[in-house]
């Protein structure tokens, strides 16, 4: 899975924490937790690299460490933390090694340009080309699915592609790898997942969620 989307471990090992954090009555660490499992796939580059920091400063300062958790010792319970953090810096690396793939800042889409870091909140790298969901000004908008190949060049994006009376048909708020190399999944707003060639922007399935 890509850097842009929490691994299910952490998301699990957050939920534990979480719970551990509500059994002593620590509403607010709770709500920080939660609140980074909650929105990090939502973020852009910079959010995530930051909600990450956040996270890891205070397992590491032992802001949380040295909270009194019931029914588990203080050894397990700092235990529990420093596996978190460990798999939270692997999180952060991952997440420079896939910033570093894209060689290009910003990239002209329509009548507008959109920079990597601030506009893109979900991508998958190919070998020949990288998957962008984008936001404007925070917000995803009607044909927000774009690929493009390593120069910034664009090869193809929704409005291309798929085809829906209501635009909101093709308003994107996921992304993620499909059964094979050559397809990926795109998560559309109103329920419906896409399954798209990476490559070419062909749609080889449409599937009603909800």
């Amino acid at each position: 899975m890509s850097a842009c989307n929490l691994p299910t471990e952490i998301i699990d090992e957050g939920i534990k924490i979480k719970g551990l954090f509500k059994s002593g009555e620590h509403e607010s660490e709770a709500s920080e937790i939660d609140y980074f499992l909650c929105r990090y796939d939502y973020k852009n580059i910079i959010g995530k690299s930051d909600l990450i920091d956040s996270i890891l400063c205070v397992c590491h300062i032992k802001a949380y460490g040295d909270l009194y958790i019931p029914d588990i010792s203080y050894a397990e319970w700092q235990c529990i933390l420093s596996s978190y953090a460990n798999k939270l810096f692997l999180l952060k690396e991952e997440l420079i090694k896939e910033e570093n793939q894209i060689l290009f800042d910003s990239f002209q889409y329509g009548k507008k340009q959109f920079l990597f870091k601030r506009d893109v909140f979900n991508w998958i790298i190919k070998p020949n080309c990288v998957i962008f969901l984008l936001k404007e000004e925070g917000k995803c908008f009607n044909d927000n699915l774009v690929a493009l190949d390593y120069s910034g060049k664009i090869l193809w994006c929704s409005l291309d592609t798929i085809t829906c009376k209501d635009r909101m048909g093709a308003c994107f708020v996921g992304l993620r790898e499909g059964d094979d190399s050559e397809n990926i999944i795109a998560q559309s707003y109103v329920g419906i997942n896409y399954v798209i060639n990476a490559l070419t922007g062909e749609i080889r399935e449409s599937i009603i969620v909800k």
